[in-house]
């Protein structure tokens, strides 16, 4: 049963993880991404999704620091440049990660 509730989490299409991108958007949830070039990967939220020239992608905004309070290096990816995508039921701005970032 935890399995099954883990593979809804995790997003792997694009269409899911576009959707996934635009939830966090809305609900300034945190989501976990797996970064394809650098295999990275990244617990935050995001801040911005724009249309990029290039039919289908868009550019991704993502909060300036991770749920703990690290610096990103990149704050802003390319849908194309995002393997995965784990949905978290917490806020970014949830007490107690705010807590941590102090």
């Amino acid at each position: 049963m935890p399995f099954d509730i883990a593979n809804r989490q995790i997003k792997n299409t694009k269409d899911e993880i576009l959707a996934e991108l635009q939830h966090s958007l809305r609900n300034n949830n945190a989501i976990a991404i797996l970064v394809k070039d650098t295999h990275e990967l990244i617990t935050t939220a995001v801040t911005g999704i724009t249309a990029d020239g290039a039919e289908g992608e868009f550019v991704i905004s993502l909060m300036h620091e991770d749920l703990h309070g690290y610096p990103l290096d990149r704050p802003q990816l390319l849908l194309s440049n995002i393997e995965r995508i784990i949905h978290f039921d917490v806020a970014f701005d949830d007490p107690q990660y705010v807590k941590v970032r102090r």
